[in-house]
């Protein structure tokens, strides 16, 4: 593109790239992609891109620690493609702002964003139970705003449904948030044993990606973990761990058996 002199076509391989070099970890090249496209899509007039570069930089604020920094970009964001009346756009920043809430223990404000998001889903012709980005993503963050509010059966719920439609989806990522979310209703439910297994189940379920779940990476992963480990011991949460890890694609109904049987019980 670079070699054509074609700006639109630079800029959207640099926010494919930019995606890719924060889904790899290397947070500094994620950001300096975005900023590039940022400043790229601010000379061309490209609103809508501008405003999806802003809420890659947001996100990226997050995963940094910097809420103050990932609020104001998001909003940002959110404001710049509700004036472009870009629907995409707004669902991507607002899905981040409902997760920065929730970060800093907003959870009232962290649902009104979530649900924001699935009613835009829904009026777009999209329902919970079909394959989509958005409606995974916020399944998921209901599930972990009803974990921390201390409510493991609502959680538990939240999260069959996200791991159900990410299954369909076809994305390790979300079904790797969704195992997690699981773990953390099972370590709250009193099942911790159980927890460290879909913990490992989660951890496996990022390979084929060919990504890794870093616990310093994710504050979901690092909470629960810190939990299901106080729970049940080092040792027992390691042996548990592994047996998760060893899991095929093909035992996860077994394993999912477990949890809704929990549920039931």
């Amino acid at each position: 593109f670079r070699e054509l002199g074609d700006r639109w076509g630079q800029l959207q391989a640099i926010e494919w790239l930019g995606a890719a070099a924060a889904a790899a970890g290397d947070s500094a090249e994620a950001e300096r992609l975005h900023r590039d496209a940022l400043r790229m899509a601010e000379d061309l007039g490209l609103w809508p891109q501008a405003a999806d570069a802003l809420s890659w930089l947001g996100r990226s604020a997050l995963r940094s620690g910097d809420l103050v920094q990932a609020r104001e970009l998001l909003e940002r964001a959110m404001r710049l493609a509700a004036e472009q009346s870009y629907q995409p756009g707004q669902v991507f920043a607002e899905l981040g702002l409902a997760q920065t809430a929730r970060r800093q223990g907003k959870l009232d404000a962290a649902e009104t964003h979530v649900r924001n998001v699935l009613h835009t889903s829904e009026r777009a012709g999209s329902e919970p139970s079909e394959p989509d980005v958005a409606v995974t993503a916020s399944l998921s963050e209901l599930g972990f705003i009803a974990e921390q509010r201390g409510e493991p059966a609502v959680a538990r719920s939240w999260h069959l449904r996200c791991l159900t439609v990410a299954q369909k989806l076809g994305d390790p990522q979300a079904v790797a948030q969704a195992l997690t979310g699981l773990a953390g209703a099972q370590a709250l439910g009193g099942q911790p044993d159980l927890a460290a297994r879909l913990l490992g189940a989660a951890d496996a379920a990022w390979r084929p990606a060919g990504t890794h779940l870093l616990s310093s990476d994710s504050p979901d992963v690092t909470r629960i973990t810190a939990v299901t480990r106080h729970a049940v011991g080092e040792t027992a949460f390691v042996a548990e761990f592994q047996n998760g890890r060893g899991l095929r694609p093909d035992q996860a109904s077994s394993l999912l058996a477990d949890v809704i049987t929990f549920a039931l019980g």
